[in-house]
């Protein structure tokens, strides 16, 4: 769960705890202390921060209200892109493979320290393994879910536990999108159109149904290829469950 859908959970359980006289989970979970500033941090929210030390990427979140503690997350390198939404996050780690600058793509979760993508090739549609290795323009993580778009012109999505094998496209596509190695999508791939497509990626939760301890949540993944024209994309269930529940 993501610290903004965390809130509006706390809310609404706020609201019918009051109505039954009843002390909210927010008035009664201790009030957490901030992550601490950290040199090398790279992108800070709310709920936590992202940094590194050397090659080494760590994350401090303080969702559930739990005491700020800094976890090993994995690689880092001068030229990563990171994406945090208080507690789960994406990056890329740069590296060389067949004399090619290419990127590996990880994610996890600040919570927990667990990482679910770990040196992933950043387009998993490649014909062969030479097309397989790009570099990632953009990265975008939202929840149980991240998407990044390649210099090549690659859309690819993942969720961390897919609720079913299949998407749903969003827009008019010659060939549908396909679930590939289970967690990942490759929407399509849209050469010299890069800027475009990286300005335009979106991943959000359009609905789900759950109660505080778990359930499945609805994302959508959609880039324009053309500015003026529509979004395509695919719509994918995925499971979360929280840390905070026996």
């Amino acid at each position: 769960m993501n610290a903004r859908r965390l809130t509006s959970l706390l809310a609404v359980a706020a609201a019918g705890s009051a109505l039954a006289g009843a002390p909210s989970p927010a008035a009664a979970a201790p009030k957490a202390k901030s992550c601490p500033s950290q040199k090398g941090t790279i992108v800070k929210d709310g709920a936590g921060r992202v940094f590194h030390r050397g090659t080494r990427l760590y994350a401090c979140t303080t969702v559930y209200g739990h005491a700020p503690k800094s976890r090993y997350m994995g690689p880092w390198s001068s030229n990563t892109k990171v994406s945090f939404d208080g507690v789960n996050l994406a990056w890329t780690v740069r590296t060389t493979a067949a004399g090619k600058k290419t990127d590996r793509v990880w994610a996890g979760s600040a919570d927990t320290g667990k990482r679910w993508m770990l040196g992933q090739k950043p387009n998993p549609g490649g014909a062969d393994l030479a097309a397989r290795e790009d570099t990632v323009a953009r990265i975008v993580a939202n929840d149980r879910g991240i998407a990044w778009v390649t210099k090549g012109g690659s859309v690819v999505g993942a969720l961390q536990d897919p609720a079913e094998d299949k998407v749903a496209p969003i827009g008019s596509f010659a060939t549908p999108p396909s679930v590939l190695q289970e967690k990942l999508v490759l929407v399509g791939s849209w050469p010299g159109a890069t800027t475009q497509l990286a300005s335009s990626l979106r991943l959000v939760e359009t609905g789900g149904d759950g109660d505080e301890c778990g359930g499945v949540n609805t994302y959508e993944l959609t880039v324009r290829p053309e500015a003026a024209g529509e979004p395509v994309g695919v719509r994918w269930d995925g499971y979360w469950t929280s840390t905070n529940c026996d």
